[in-house]
């Protein structure tokens, strides 16, 4: 699913529910003080009927930053920003399907320009994920689900399905600045792609600046200025705008594995 970031504990929204004492209890309470404990225990002080107002307090206080950081993250999308979810892919499911690329032959990823011919745009390996492989089969259901929640907040039909594929850099690969699609260029290929993803694979040591590796964002598809470097995180969810947002993978110093791929548009 997808969020803005974690939700916080709506515990505050309750913390003004009236807490009648009762009298016996109060009254043993005050016995204790009264013999300089200093502290007392009241067992069962909240009544059943404000921990079920506070129950429900919660729930709704959860409901309203689920839906706030819904419509944040629609604006960051719309605006030709991008979203980023820590932890999309939990740390167990980013070690398994770590363990199922050693099944994967990579094989040196050619790059093409909008004319056909073949250019050095990018240094990469790839290999397309098996389908019937279990770890895969986990993290498709959670894109799926994520591809559902696009639908829902931006009010935009995407194809079922969704395109993916391993890609490791070693150190040295890179992917020089792009945009994932053009409008009316092969609708039937990469035009047709909505929405760009990139799943962090990497290993367990944090990625440092030094590493490279980075995804450098650009403020607009023309111009030189930066809008931001998302470094590698395991598990980390990127999402952005197929068409909107140009990019590039600065050269890397270490392995640096994902799996990239496309919410498409309907058809």
């Amino acid at each position: 699913m997808l969020h803005g970031g974690a939700l916080r504990s709506a515990w505050l929204f309750a913390a003004s529910v009236p807490t009648p004492s009762p009298p016996e209890t109060a009254a043993a309470a005050m016995c204790e003080l009264s013999e300089g404990n200093g502290y007392v225990v009241v067992p069962k002080w909240l009544p059943a009927a404000a921990k079920r107002h506070r129950v429900r307090a919660n729930q709704e206080s959860a409901d309203i930053i689920a839906q706030l950081a819904g419509k944040a993250e629609t604006a960051t999308l719309a605006a030709g920003r991008v979203h980023k979810q820590r932890a999309f892919a939990k740390p167990a499911l980013v070690a398994a399907l770590r363990r199922s690329l050693g099944q994967y032959a990579f094989t040196p990823t050619a790059s093409y320009s909008s004319d056909g011919a073949v250019d050095d745009l990018r240094s990469a390996y790839t290999a397309r994920p098996d389908v019937e492989e279990a770890a895969f089969d986990a993290l498709y259901g959670q894109l799926l689900e994520a591809r559902g929640d696009l639908e829902a907040l931006l009010g935009r039909p995407l194809s079922r399905g969704v395109e993916a594929t391993f890609v490791v850099y070693e150190p040295g690969c890179f992917y020089r600045r792009h945009v994932d699609s053009l409008a009316g260029v092969d609708p039937a290929g990469s035009g047709g792609r909505a929405y760009s993803f990139v799943v962090y694979l990497t290993g367990e040591q944090p990625w440092q600046p030094s590493d490279g590796g980075a995804l450098r964002v650009f403020c607009d598809a023309l111009g030189e200025e930066v809008e931001e470097e998302v470094l590698p995180a395991a598990g980390l969810l990127v999402l952005f705008d197929s068409k909107r947002v140009s990019h590039e993978v600065m050269p890397t110093r270490r392995q640096r594995t994902c799996l990239v791929g496309w919410f498409r548009e309907e058809v």
